[in-house]
Parts: structure tokens; sequence; C-alpha cells
């Protein structure tokens, strides 16, 4: 009876191990994608360096655009309000883990545990690669400037999917402009609000709405709400004063001006002026008058203005062809 038994077992263990096995060939299941390798391989660490050398250049030349081109077409979205960063701008790491006052990590990251994996350095600089998720799949390269091993000067998150390593973002949220964070221009915006001065107001609602990107995704600001909500107000708010583009009379190459807002060039927070031109801007001496004789009154223009208290840059754009203008930088 108990030999029966014993054979009834077998033959169940047998029957069930050859049902997993046809249902398996039935999957076609390939036992690599059951496979969880956390470490990164040979050829990855590779495509990863080769992309560190391109930041590194980058920093070194203070190329911006090159680091622009490490992003992939479908991650285009993430390049917006990438024109407020400035590679020269010091990044605190360690803020950024631990400043709860100003960031928070939300749940699109998962389990951020700052984990150095692996460090490597040069003369230039010191890398870190450091894990961010548990999957091994997302890692973040911090790099210090090696004349100020305090400071953070870049950071860049790469992901993988499928083969290659994409770049999701190339520096942390705690981005300074002018030695401003985002909650500092939120802050002085609200201050000339007060003051009734609704053209300062603006710029610094704009200069908080775009030191808050291009890393929406992964680390955020613990007023970022408050910040988006009250620039949506205030930039409303102007469109019921002043209705763009502004008509300027009494000039023969420039006819308005279309918008102004905040940029950074070499590291120094500047104030924008576009302005429109009617002609194809071949009189260049011309043009250098009608600028001057709007910086001026730029006060009257705009009024407040001044108090930003900023270079202003005034790019005159032809109204045939957008892609035509001329730069002016007045003090």
């Amino acid at each position: 009876m108990r030999q029966r038994r014993k054979i009834k077992c077998i033959d169940s263990v047998l029957l069930i191990a050859s049902i997993i096995s046809i249902v398996l060939i039935g999957c076609k299941v390939n036992p690599d994608s059951l496979k969880v390798n956390n470490d990164i391989n040979t050829t990855d660490r590779d495509v990863i360096n080769s992309k560190i050398n391109i930041i590194k250049k980058a920093i070194l030349r203070k190329e911006s655009s090159k680091i622009l081109e490490l992003y992939d077409a479908s991650n285009a979205n993430n390049l917006r309000r990438l024109s407020i960063d400035s590679l020269v701008t010091k990044v605190d790491l360690d803020s950024l883990f631990q400043d709860k006052q100003v960031l928070e990590i939300r749940t699109t990251v998962d389990n951020v545990v700052g984990i150095v994996e692996s460090k490597f350095e040069d003369d230039d600089f010191e890398f870190n690669i450091i894990k961010l998720k548990n999957d091994g799949y997302t890692k973040l390269i911090a790099i210090k400037d090696q004349s100020n091993k305090n400071e953070w000067l870049i950071t860049a998150v790469f992901e993988k999917n499928k083969s290659d390593w994409g770049l999701l973002f190339v520096t942390s949220k705690y981005i300074k402009a002018d030695g401003l964070s985002a909650i500092d221009a939120y802050e002085i915006s609200k201050a000339f609000q007060r003051k009734n001065n609704s053209i300062a107001a603006v710029y610094y609602a704009m200069l908080s709405v775009r030191l808050l990107y291009p890393c929406l995704d992964y680390f955020h600001y613990v007023k970022e709400d408050s910040v988006l909500q009250y620039a949506k107000s205030i930039i409303s708010s102007i469109k019921s004063i002043y209705e763009f583009p502004l008509e300027i009379r009494n000039l023969n190459s420039i006819s308005s001006i279309i918008t102004f807002e905040p940029e950074v060039l070499n590291g120094e927070l500047q104030v924008l002026v576009v302005l429109n031109s009617p002609t194809d801007l071949s009189d260049n001496s011309l043009l250098d008058i009608e600028v001057n004789e709007i910086h001026k009154k730029i006060n009257t223009l705009l009024p407040g203005i001044s108090d930003i208290g900023k270079k202003m840059h005034y790019r005159v754009v032809s109204n045939s062809d957008k892609l035509k203008y001329k730069d002016f930088v007045r003090q």
C-alpha cells in the first residue's frame, strides 16, 4: 500500500513538472529575462564613461549645448527651461538629500538611498556613481570639483531602458542663479507684488518657475505647488495691465516689445527684453541708436523694471524671419 502511494506521489510530481514545462515552452519564457543584475557591467560602464567625458568637457568649456546633446528625443520635454541652467552653478548634493525644509523626495524615486556604488577621479573632477533605485537601473553621477571637495559641481541621472542608458537630467533641482534659489525668487516676487511693482514681480515669478526645472519628476521643492500657482496668477494678472506686444512709437526700425524674461549668460542673471523689428535688421547703427532710446525710457515702457537692477539684454527679432535677430546689451 505504501509503495503504491509512493508511486502515485512520484507520478503526481512528474505530471506537475510536465505541465509546468509545457506552459513555459508555450509561453516562450526567456531565462535571461528572469535574471536581475544590479551591477553595471563593463559595456555599461564604458557607455557611462563616454557620457561623463562629454559632461566633463562641457563643464570645462562651459558649453551647455554639449550637455543637451546627451538627451534622447523621447525626453524632449525635459529640455524646457534649460536656458536658465548655468554650468558654473554649484550644487550642494548633501542638501539635496538631507534638507527637508527645502526639498522632498517624492514617490517617483523609490527608496532613494544615496549609496555610492563606485568612485573614481582624475586631475579635475571626482566622479561618484550613486544608486538611486533598488532595481539597479537608475544611477546618479555626482561630480565634485577637485579644487573644492566640499561642493558638488553638477549631477546627471541615467536610467537604463532595455540595453541603453538614457540621460534623464543633468543638474539637480537645487540650482541657483546669482545666488537665488526658486524659493528666494518666489519670496522676492511676492515682496515686489506688495509694493505694486508688477513688472519686477512677474520677472522674479518667471525666474522662480525656471529654477524648478528641469527635473520635476525627481526632486521637488516643498513649496513647489505654491510657487507654480502664484506664478500662474501673477503672470496672468499682468496681461490685464499690459497688452503685449507693447507698441513703441517714433522709431523706424523697432516697433514693439514682444516680451521680457529672466536669463542667465555666463553665470550672470540678466533681463532679456525681446523687441520686434519690421525691417531686415541690416542697419545695425540705426538699431543701436533705437535700442539706446528704448533703454532710456524702459522704465516708462515697463514701469518698475529698473528696480530689478540687472544688466539689460535687448534682442531685436526680425518680424519676417523669427530666426534672425541682433543682440544689444546695456548696463
